[in-house]
């Protein structure tokens, strides 16, 4: 698992307190929980990041299965609805695949008194794609900075617009690159201003897109086009690139996917979203995220995270 994700996983629970003793003979069920003995009913309104709607359809479909009178509703309009739907309660559930901003977490103090809860939820590794037939290999994060960032932050330097700046040979090299990302309204846009503009600014000409699976397929029909997009995303038309760091070592860009809750300091969480939480966290429901191309949240992560949630007090 990447460094800086592990170290956040971690300080989730140090920060809450929560960090206790697993034991080294812990099974399956013990983090194998879920409440399909109790009966629920109603709607479950979940609104929020593109990168989790296939994972959101999944848990939810079984969640229904196991509880057939309640109805699971996903919108997947982009991470950054989740925040405001939370805050205006009008969903349930905010899967994010970025951790919310300390504006919307502000927001969302100053409207209910208390934060909001975080769960990690998955992990994914997003990769850099050009053209199958793009004779790069390699670019590291500098010159991947220049590439995407109006003004780079993090290191500053030149201006990269044609592919004979990377090495590439004619005639692909005398081309000018097109660059396909994220629209604002997603996670990935908000994660890569971070971790890859240093908070920066994408430049004006990168062509915004509703979801990965464009990124890759623009791509695709680009023989001068760059992206980046998540791994289980690949396909053959395009070519992932290896990612370096400046001194050359190979890195990957991870990050932690989320679902965000309102969970009342003494009123706590729903019986429907705790046992929707549950389920997300249990064997089966990490199953079904390796299904979907993302990694697991570690089995001793998984185990604090259930601790934790069974112990919000719920009252009907």
């Amino acid at each position: 698992m990447n460094q800086r994700i592990e170290s956040r996983l971690h300080a989730f629970f140090l920060a809450a307190g929560l960090w206790f003793v697993v034991l080294q003979a812990f099974g399956d069920e013990a983090i194998a929980v879920f409440a399909g003995s109790e009966r629920l009913a109603g709607n479950l309104t979940s609104t929020g990041s593109d990168s989790l709607n296939s994972l959101m359809q999944a848990w939810s479909l079984l969640f229904m299965q196991q509880h057939p009178e309640l109805n699971v509703q996903i919108h997947a309009s982009g991470s950054a609805t989740a925040a405001v739907a939370l805050t205006e309660s009008t969903a349930n559930l905010g899967p994010m695949s970025r951790p919310m901003t300390q504006t919307e977490r502000q927001r969302f103090e100053k409207m209910h008194g208390y934060p909001p809860l975080e769960i990690p939820v998955a992990l994914e590794t997003l990769a850099v794609y050009v053209h199958r037939t793009n004779p790069l290999n390699v670019i590291n994060m500098n010159e991947l900075e220049t590439l995407f960032s109006a003004e780079p932050q993090c290191q500053p330097a030149g201006r990269i617009t044609r592919w004979a700046e990377l090495g590439v040979a004619s005639p692909l090299g005398q081309r000018r690159i097109s660059l396909y990302g994220r629209n604002s309204a997603s996670g990935t846009y908000g994660f890569l201003k971070q971790q890859l503009l240093c908070h920066g600014d994408f430049k004006p000409e990168v062509h915004e897109l509703p979801g990965a699976a464009a990124v890759i397929q623009a791509v695709a029909l680009a023989e001068n086009g760059i992206g980046i997009a998540g791994t289980r995303h690949q396909s053959a038309a395009v070519k992932a690139l290896q990612l370096q760091q400046q001194d050359q070592q190979p890195m990957t860009l991870q990050r932690t996917l989320y679902i965000y809750l309102n969970a009342h300091p003494v009123i706590g969480l729903g019986a429907a979203e705790l046992a929707f939480m549950r389920l997300v966290l249990s064997e089966t429901g990490q199953q079904l995220v390796e299904q979907h191309g993302f990694e697991a949240i570690p089995p001793e992560i998984r185990a604090g995270l259930l601790q934790h949630l069974s112990g919000t007090v719920h009252v009907d």
